[in-house]
């Protein structure tokens, strides 16, 4: 059929004549025609003429509707084709076509049931394969999906649209190696379609080839300029790359293409909140949940703006829902997690509902399965358990708080932990045997259970009461310890202060984190004290510009790597007096060791330092000094420093 020029007019009453003089068959010729010719109104007419003269026929019926679907009027297409199917129901293209209508309309099921007609009349039309395939894609179905799109290539291996989707389905899967072959392969046999580039390009991304996946997306756009999901996925890019200014710019261009467009405004939402510009994004989330009101990503997105903005019960009430409309959605059930276990009044579901971060995406691969049971709070003396380790270096020691509960238990433990830390844990559980993750799998075959550390927290940790006051969990080198102590103390007469300000986590550093500078009115209120670095990686240009702006001059220790040498670095930490810093390992490290730590939180710090309390639970030895507003450090600073004058006189 031609293209379409101009809609008819919906809703208008036609008047038609009586008594024509033209026969059926050459009124519905005259229409076909007009219609073949893009003439659509006149072409409706003779259609319509036809109709009032032998209402029960089928195709001029099946026609009509072809011609509103064509002119974007899908509600009067499917009224009008399904009557004509009905009327004359052999036709494979026209159930195909009329799947399609349904499609518009997201009526799935009746799509679905018409593409399963077109394909029992004709099992090798390839436009209702492909379509079928793409609904039970959407339902979920995808080895029927999967079969129907390598049909369609062993009926023309070159086909580029079945290539497309087979491409996409195998990366919903994970099956990223086979689906860039087949893509590569649909870009050969279509060189200039962009949605084969669009979706290469989305598979290079999720193997972490960024710089692949950009000259992928490049070339999308070259191909189609005004390709609105290329530029968002670009967007996706930059934001990966620790790009915010590029990325931001793609998402807008992919809004000014199309300003409902809803990914853009959940992907541009959710870079602004990592930014710290939370209003902003909670603008984008809360617009995409008004285009989409059930759309999971963008209620899940949402519910974490309100969380961190202390709106907890709004918050809880989105990721139920978001629960409720996709049960398997890990990043809801994640988020309710977090905000249940910050909460702390419901640590028991919040444990559970933590369990399901091992369906996300960064964290489905780091799941270990083991020739034995997962631990799920059985009896456990004189059987043989691993806890296994996750996440960094500050979660490992926090987790292996609970270690001794399971020694105490009677069970035989054998603790997984990073290499870095396998010295400080060999002293800290003498009965326990440590191993780092590379030596694991040797002694899988003697286990009775095992489990992932975090998880640990359902069975030990239902209530705040399960935590117990236990001091010292770890133990740093003592001679290593002196020998560093005695170096400080021949810096001067006061107190020896170790301080750590920096935060390098992609999402949430830029909350966590203070400026070295703005530590001022802290180190320059005791005069005799001895301030340390402990911060880690490369602090070389915070201290110059701090001893630039101020005349401090902390002390930096070039003999103790942070990173790398662990057990230097809590001897370090152990030769302090008290222990100053933001929530980063540092407060782990200084926690475990007993050393008296005031830890600097955020409004909206992590899940693990519970709401609204001083203390804390996973290390008595710590306190918390939190902010009062949003984005303020200075009252922190101030009242640290203030309790700090009054702690060592």
């Amino acid at each position: 059929m031609a293209s379409k020029k101009r809609n008819p007019r919906k809703g208008q009453t036609r008047t038609i004549k009586k008594h024509s003089s033209i026969p059926v068959p050459q009124s519905l010729d005259r229409a076909i025609e007009l219609h073949k010719t893009g003439q659509i109104e006149q072409a409706e007419a003779h259609y319509l003429e036809t109709l009032e003269k032998s209402p029960d026929h089928g195709r001029c019926m099946y026609l009509l509707g072809l011609l509103y679907s064509q002119n974007n009027d899908p509600e009067r297409a499917q009224s009008y084709m399904a009557r004509g199917l009905e009327l004359d129901p052999i036709s494979p293209s026209g159930h195909n076509n009329l799947g399609t209508v349904y499609l518009r309309l997201d009526r799935l099921d009746d799509a679905e049931s018409h593409f399963r007609k077109a394909l029992s009349q004709d099992p090798d039309l390839a436009g209702a394969l492909i379509n079928l395939g793409s609904v039970c894609q959407t339902k979920g179905i995808h080895t029927e999906a999967e079969v129907c799109f390598r049909k369609v290539l062993e009926l023309d291996p070159n086909s580029p649209e079945a290539g497309v989707n087979l491409g996409a389905l195998l990366r919903l899967k994970g099956e990223l190696g086979e689906a860039e072959t087949v893509l590569r392969h649909a870009i050969e046999s279509a060189p200039d379609l962009a949605s084969a580039h669009n979706n290469l390009g989305i598979v290079l991304h999720e193997s972490e080839r960024l710089l692949d996946a950009f000259m992928v997306f490049k070339k999308a756009l070259e191909i189609d300029p005004e390709y609105k999901e290329a530029y968002n996925n670009m967007g996706s890019v930059f934001r990966d790359h620790n790009q915010p200014d590029p990325a931001l710019a793609c998402f807008d261009k992919a809004l000014k293409l199309d300003a409902n467009f809803v990914d853009a405004h959940n992907n541009k939402g959710a870079l602004l909140q990592n930014l710290g510009r939370l209003s902003e994004a909670e603008i984008h989330f809360s617009h995409a949940n008004v285009l989409k009101p059930n759309y999971p990503p963008a209620l899940t997105n949402l519910a974490n703006v309100l969380n961190k903005t202390g709106r907890h019960r709004e918050a809880r009430a989105m990721y139920i829902k978001a629960i409720q409309l996709d049960p398997d959605y890990p990043e809801a059930h994640f988020g309710l997690a977090e905000l249940l276990l910050f909460l702390g009044d419901e640590l028991e579901r919040g444990w559970q509902e933590h369990f399901w971060r091992w369906k996300k995406k960064e964290l489905r691969d780091q799941w270990n399965d083991f020739d034995c049971p997962l631990w799920q709070g059985q009896p456990i003396n004189k059987k043989n358990i691993l806890v296994w380790s996750e996440q960094g270096i500050g979660e490992e020691i926090m987790y292996a708080t609970m270690i001794p509960d399971l020694i105490e238990a009677g069970a035989r433990v054998i603790v997984e932990c990073e290499q870095r830390l396998q010295p400080l844990f060999r002293r800290a559980f003498p009965r326990a045997h440590c191993i780092a993750r590379a030596d694991t799998k040797t002694i899988a075959q003697n286990l009775d259970y095992h489990c992932a550390a975090a998880d640990l927290g359902q069975w030990l940790r239902p209530k705040m009461a399960s935590y117990p006051k236990r001091q010292n969990l770890l133990k740093a080198d003592p001679t290593q310890t002196r020998q560093i102590r005695e170096r400080y103390q021949s810096l001067g007469e006061g107190p020896i202060i170790g301080i750590s300000w920096f935060s390098k986590n992609p999402e949430m550093g830029w909350e966590k984190s203070i400026d070295l500078v703005n530590w001022e009115p802290l180190l320059s209120r005791i005069k005799t004290a001895t301030f340390v670095d402990l911060q880690y990686g490369n602090t070389q240009a915070e201290r110059s510009q701090l001893e630039t702006k101020t005349g401090i001059k902390l002390v930096h220790d070039d003999r103790i790597d942070q990173m790398q040498d662990l057990d230097g670095f809590a001897s370090q930490v152990a030769a302090m007096d008290m222990v100053i810093s933001i929530s980063n390992t540092t407060v782990h490290m200084a926690g475990a060791l007993g050393v008296p730590t005031w830890a600097l939180l955020s409004t909206a710090p992590l899940w693990r330092w519970f709401k609204d309390r001083d203390d804390c639970l996973w290390y008595p030895s710590v306190r918390f000094i939190r902010q009062t507003a949003h984005g303020s450090w200075d009252g922190v600073i101030e009242k640290a420093a203030a309790e700090m004058e009054r702690h060592f006189g």
